[in-house]
Parts: C-alpha cells; sequence; structure tokens
C-alpha cells in the first residue's frame, strides 16, 4: 500500500474492489436471512388462522357430504338438553314438552311445544270372591293346623283400643292372640291358648315394644309352661335382653306388663309387674285378677328400703323420686331397686263371670271397677260390645287423665262354654 502525500494510506483498487465484494456478500446474507424469517412469520400467522378457523366451524354429514357450520348452527340443530323445567313437564313416560315462549329484547319469541301425550288408564274389575278363596287356599296351605280351631271362638269375643292422652306420644302397646298353639305351633299340650296382655311404657318406647313382640314368646316357648317358673323366668329373661341393650347405648326407659293367659277357656292365668290392672265382672261386681305394684303397698316400700332405696313423694309415691311404680321391665338405671319378677295368679272362671277389661292405669286413674261395669253394660244395651273400648278410653280422657288409656276387653259367651 502506498502513502498518501498527508500520510494516510490508500486502499489500492484490487482491496476497493475485494472490499466491495465482501459487503455485497454481507448484504446478500442478511436479505436471505430477512427473507426467511418474514416467510417463517408468515407461515405462523397461517397456522393460527387456521386453527382459529377450525375452532369456529365443525365438519357435519349432510345426505352424505361434508359441510362447514359453526359451532353456533350446531348448537341450534342440537335438541334441548334435559333441565329441571322440561323435566316438570314430563307427562307419563312421553318426552319433555320444551321450553315455554321466552322473551328477548327484540320481543317475544314463540317456541313450537310438542303436544300433550295422551294417557290411557286400563281398570281392571277383580271378583273378590274368587280372590277370598285364593287367599284362604294359601293361608290354609302355610299354616295347616288352622283347619283345626284351636278355641272355641264362640265362647271368646274381644276388643282392644289405645288412644293417646296428653302427653306428647302414646308409649302403650298391648297384645292379643287368639290361636296361641297355632302360632308356636305347641305340639306337647293337648290344652288351649289365648294371650292377652297389655304394657305401660314410660320415659319411650323401645322397652314396651320389645315386651309387646317377645314377653309371650318367651313364656309359651319355656319348658316348663304353664308352671309359675316359666312366667318369672319369662318375664326376667325380657327384662335381661332389655336392660343389656340399654346399658350398651345408655339410655333407660321400662315398661309394666299385665299378661293374661285364658287356658281352655276355664282358667285366667295371670302375670303381672307394675300398676296395670285387670277386673272380672262377676255376679256383676268387680273382681280384680292382680293387685298393681304401686308404693302405697308397705310390703313393696320395705322392699326398696331394704335394698338401700328411698321412697319419695313428688306428686306421688317414687323410687329415688323417679319412679312410681316398685316392678318393672326394663329401668336400667334403677335395676337395683326395681325388679321385674312377676306376681302369678290363677283364676278358676265361673258361670257368673260376664267379662273380664284390662287396661293400663289412664283408665283406672279416672275410673273404679264399679264405674267401669256400669260403664260397660250402659254401652252394649245401647250400642253393642263393639264400642265398649272406646266409651271406656273416652271416659279415661274426659277425667283429665295425665296418660295414655290403652283397653282390652274379653267377653264370655256362658250360654256357648264348653
Amino acid at each position: 500500500k502506498k502513502k498518501s502525500k498527508d500520510g494516510s494510506r490508500k486502499r489500492s483498487k484490487k482491496d476497493k474492489d475485494g472490499g466491495t465484494e465482501s459487503e455485497e456478500k454481507e448484504k446478500t446474507k442478511k436479505r436471505k436471512k430477512k427473507s426467511s424469517k418474514i416467510k417463517t412469520e408468515g407461515e405462523g400467522d397461517e397456522k393460527k388462522k387456521e386453527k382459529k378457523r377450525r375452532k369456529t366451524t365443525a365438519d357435519v354429514e349432510v345426505n352424505g357430504s361434508i359441510k362447514k357450520s359453526t359451532p353456533e348452527e350446531t348448537k341450534a340443530e342440537e335438541a334441548p338438553k334435559s333441565s329441571a323445567r322440561n323435566r316438570r313437564r314430563t307427562v307419563g313416560t312421553g318426552a319433555p314438552r320444551g321450553p315455554r315462549p321466552r322473551l328477548q329484547r327484540g320481543g317475544e319469541v314463540i317456541v313450537q311445544e310438542d303436544p300433550i301425550p295422551t294417557i290411557t288408564v286400563t281398570k281392571t274389575l277383580v271378583d273378590l270372591d274368587a280372590l277370598h278363596s285364593i287367599l284362604e287356599e294359601q293361608i290354609r296351605a302355610e299354616f295347616p293346623n288352622l283347619r283345626e280351631p284351636s278355641l272355641d271362638n264362640e265362647f271368646l269375643e274381644f276388643y282392644h283400643l289405645s288412644v293417646k292422652g296428653p302427653r306428647p306420644s302414646n308409649e302403650d302397646e298391648y297384645c292379643v292372640v287368639e290361636h296361641v298353639n297355632e302360632w308356636f305351633d305347641l305340639q306337647d299340650t293337648t290344652d288351649k291358648y289365648a294371650y292377652f296382655g297389655v304394657y305401660d311404657g314410660h320415659s319411650g318406647k323401645y322397652t314396651s315394644l320389645y315386651t309387646r313382640s317377645q314377653l309371650h314368646k318367651n313364656l309359651f316357648l319355656h319348658t316348663n309352661f304353664p308352671d309359675d317358673e316359666a312366667f318369672r323366668e319369662a318375664f326376667n329373661e325380657t327384662d335381661r335382653c332389655v336392660n343389656e341393650f340399654q346399658h350398651r347405648n345408655t339410655f333407660s326407659c321400662g315398661t309394666t306388663a299385665l299378661s293374661v293367659s285364658i287356658k281352655n277357656n276355664k282358667e285366667l292365668i295371670v302375670g303381672n309387674v307394675g300398676d296395670c290392672r285387670g277386673f272380672l265382672c262377676r255376679d256383676g261386681k268387680p273382681y280384680e285378677i292382680a293387685v298393681p305394684h304401686n308404693l302405697d303397698r308397705e310390703d313393696e316400700k320395705k322392699r326398696i328400703e331394704s335394698l338401700g332405696g328411698a321412697v319419695v313423694c313428688f306428686g306421688t309415691w317414687r323410687v329415688n323420686g323417679i319412679l312410681a311404680v316398685s316392678r318393672s321391665i326394663g329401668d336400667y338405671n334403677l335395676r337395683a331397686l326395681v325388679i321385674s319378677d312377676p306376681e302369678v295368679t290363677r283364676i278358676e272362671l265361673q258361670k257368673s263371670d260376664e267379662f273380664l277389661v284390662v287396661a293400663s292405669d289412664g283408665l283406672w286413674d279416672g275410673c273404679t271397677g264399679e264405674e267401669m261395669i256400669e260403664i260397660v253394660k250402659r254401652v252394649v244395651a245401647e250400642n253393642g260390645r263393639e264400642y265398649v273400648c272406646k266409651a271406656l278410653c273416652d271416659h279415661g280422657i274426659e277425667k283429665n287423665t295425665k296418660d295414655n288409656v290403652t283397653v282390652v276387653a274379653v267377653f264370655f259367651n256362658q250360654d256357648k262354654a264348653p
């Protein structure tokens, strides 16, 4: 390179040409790069547009050809989805009638609704006589022993009723088993039995319900029935099961129980705990079949006190100020003092015995034995035996009793005695 007069170097023509060529190459490279970038960006934009287009259109097959349609068009063609409003309009098994006309900004839009389907109700006439025969045949097949009557039903005629008094709920229960031998399949005895029981629950209904279903079962299936021992063990077994359940579930309730077994229509076998009472009408006068276990009895009061309990007057005499009876089934919280041993009484029926009334204390709190007999005879003369229980329950409620009233009445047709 040659120096200029001012001392600076001047590029030769060759260097000048080489520099120009290098610059051109650099420019060409930049142009290619820019062109590639623009192309790439263009392809990206096309892909985005295609993706967006796919989102806004859908392929729908119409008559064998593919048609592009928007989701709005597809949605409009779809059947309306089931809604609560549509379901409420469904009649029978038909389809929903569709939505009602709706108001929009532009005015009311009328929507075509499906017609209400016609419902056809088919009535079938039933031959009651034929149905009765079928049912009777099925019952006899299930209970073959019913072909032979267990009792002379013409001798016993009974009615029963339970009425809720002013208390929030009715905790009374009762049980009537006319054909005991067939019910429990008693094959080892020729004696025939009927059973009547009244159970007055307190502090809850659990114990009275359980006693109603289990006491007579424990009694008649006992190996020593009809001995007094069978009665005691049946009552105590029922009490044991109830108290085990109450202990596990930490609650306490109980029931009184007056059970009457009629043997061969000639004898009453009575087992009692608590204050339910029963009276025979004998020679027109009341004959009590069991003595209630109230704390007015000196023997019961002494028994409670000898066990460390206290007899406190709180409206009436009560065990530890809580329970108004000295014997019951259940009452887990007082089990150390209140026992379930029944007093068993046997009474031979006489020709002068007209009827028997067993009831909870809801009746006897406002009615004496004499008044009961008077009411029964008056109602029988005026209306018939079937109205006796209702009349006695109404009498108990009218006397402002604070308890429920349950009555079982058994009439003895002495002219048809065996």
